[in-house]
């Protein structure tokens, strides 16, 4: 991470470096600036989600605690040694302690109010996208304003979805599965009304899911998480038809070489 001054305010701008061993393994600008905007996008779908999420408590007079989503930007270097480097910027978070409320692949199991706040908006996501996604891997800064206001801004979210076209961490359909089985309603989503998952009984919602039917809840009545996600699912799908495609060329094109 780094920390830049601009107009006065203090932003943190981040970047994907080369990770593990080898050179297989180095990130290419493009690759960069696709993680940037699959997270820019995680970060928009998350906060939609949350404006709908705070509307719902707070027409049903639903105590909660105030949450927002990070609001992130990209800049992208134009000229010298990192020219077409791209960044993800945001308003630095210093004056709280990060508190991590679930994984990505472990559905939260917290009882103060905060925590509730955080699992049944996890909830809420999957029902509010008629069951075709689910907020995971939710984390936050709990911030004091000038005026004494506390709130929790999140960051760093991340999404299953059934197109599996959110970027890293979604796990698709399966990580689906796995936060249904694993979620168990809290004050906060019994009083927002929100159904249960209906999966089969497991032991102590033992972890391995992928033998249950998997059955999507019904779609709300109001507008969805975000409509663009059958694009996405389509988009995917119409990518792998392509990939398919090549790799019938490719062993095509290696039985003419052979023969």
């Amino acid at each position: 991470m780094v920390i830049l001054r601009m107009n006065e305010e203090m932003y943190a701008a981040k970047t994907f470096y080369n990770i593990g061993k080898g050179s297989q393994d180095v990130i290419t600008d493009e690759e960069n600036l696709q993680h940037l905007q699959d997270e820019i996008l995680r970060q928009s779908l998350a906060a939609h989600c949350a404006e709908k999420f705070y509307d719902d408590c707070r027409k049903n007079h639903i105590s909660i605690i105030d949450i927002e989503v990070e609001q992130a930007f990209i800049l992208q270097v134009d000229d010298g040694s990192e020219s077409q480097q791209a960044w993800m910027v945001a308003p630095l978070l210093d004056s709280g302690t990060m508190r991590k409320f679930s994984g990505t692949m472990e559905a939260g199991r917290n009882t103060d109010l905060t925590g509730c706040t955080c699992d049944a908006l996890a909830h809420f996501s999957s029902y509010d996208s008629g069951g075709t996604a689910v907020l995971v891997d939710i984390q936050g800064i709990t911030m004091t304003s000038d005026n004494a206001r506390r709130r929790l801004v999140l960051f760093d979210l991340m999404f299953h979805s059934d197109g599996q076209g959110l970027g890293l961490g979604d796990a698709g359909v399966p990580g689906i599965k796995q936060f249904r089985a694993q979620h168990k309603c809290n004050k906060v989503c019994q009083a927002l009304d929100l159904e249960p998952f209906m999966l089969a009984d497991t032991a102590e919602q033992n972890t391995e899911v992928n033998d249950v039917e998997y059955t999507p809840p019904p779609s709300p009545d109001h507008e969805p998480l975000h409509p663009e996600l059958k694009k996405i699912k389509i988009a995917a799908q119409a990518a792998q038809k392509i990939k398919d495609a090549a790799g019938r060329l490719t062993r095509s094109a290696a039985k003419m070489r052979d023969k």
